[in-house]
């Protein structure tokens, strides 16, 4: 059961790198990214510290080249290390607030 939870998380890349890549090239660079955490965080007063924050924290872990870019290959291998690690309730509560946001089909 734990195996198909990590799946699940890991398959909701693919969406939500989808929603990040806002000119559909197939690299999400920091402005695309710093648009959509933005948006995320939009009722909140410090919306854009907040962005600038997760985007600095996405591409210091997931951006393997530093070439400034972000590709699926790229964001999928980092979540990968990181859900394989998770505990079954910190699955859940990923899962949750992705189908929350419509990032899992």
């Amino acid at each position: 059961m734990v195996e198909e939870k990590r799946a699940k998380v890991i398959a909701c890349c693919d969406a939500w790198f989808d929603r990040l890549d806002a000119n559909g090239d197939g690299n999400v660079d920091r402005a695309e990214c710093t648009n959509f955490f933005t948006e995320t965080f939009a009722h909140k007063e410090d919306d854009g510290a907040k962005a600038a924050e997760y985007t600095d924290g996405l591409f210091a872990v997931a951006d393997a080249n530093n070439d400034g870019k972000l590709t699926k290959e790229e964001m999928i291998g980092s979540l990968s290390g990181y859900v394989n690690e998770c505990e079954e309730t910190d699955l859940d509560s990923m899962i949750e607030r992705y189908e929350a946001k419509g990032y899992l089909c």
